[in-house]
């Protein structure tokens, strides 16, 4: 229930994010990169066909980014949390599936928005960089 969830999200992400396209395979992550445009991921069909998750509540949306970034061969990987939690904050799952040598930062959403730095070199990624959109604050 929790994957299908992250599909209704990613279908509103993509419906409010200015340019944005909706993938449901993984082909079309690299094309839609290819094309200079936010992907947004709606994950269930491409965890399905590959399930490389227990199904339990160790595993969250830390260990899908972890999945993907590696399917996708992304050199990083910034995970955007509520709050601050640090390198700690990532789920029980998430070492098990991340890959040797993938860059990692976790941050909370408040120094994400505020790094200039980070989303320049986001945009500027030679190779494909999984990054969660957060959600809208509460007044936004």
């Amino acid at each position: 229930m929790a994957i299908l969830a992250m599909d209704q999200y990613a279908h509103l992400l993509a419906e409010r994010i200015e340019g944005a396209v909706l993938v449901e395979e993984p082909g079309g992550l690299a094309a839609v990169h290819a094309a200079g445009r936010a992907a947004v991921l709606a994950p269930s069909r491409w965890l399905r066909a590959a399930d490389p998750l227990p199904h339990s509540w160790d595993a969250t949306s830390d260990s899908v980014a972890a999945f993907v970034a590696g399917a996708l061969d992304a050199s990083r990987l910034v995970l955007v949390k509520p709050a601050e939690v640090g390198e700690e904050g990532v789920d029980r799952c998430f070492a098990m599936v991340a890959p040797a040598g993938l860059e990692v930062s976790v941050m909370g959403w408040a120094r994400f928005a505020a790094s200039a730095s980070t989303r320049a070199s986001l945009r500027s990624a030679s190779r494909p960089t999984a990054a969660p959109f957060a959600p809208p604050s509460a007044g936004g």
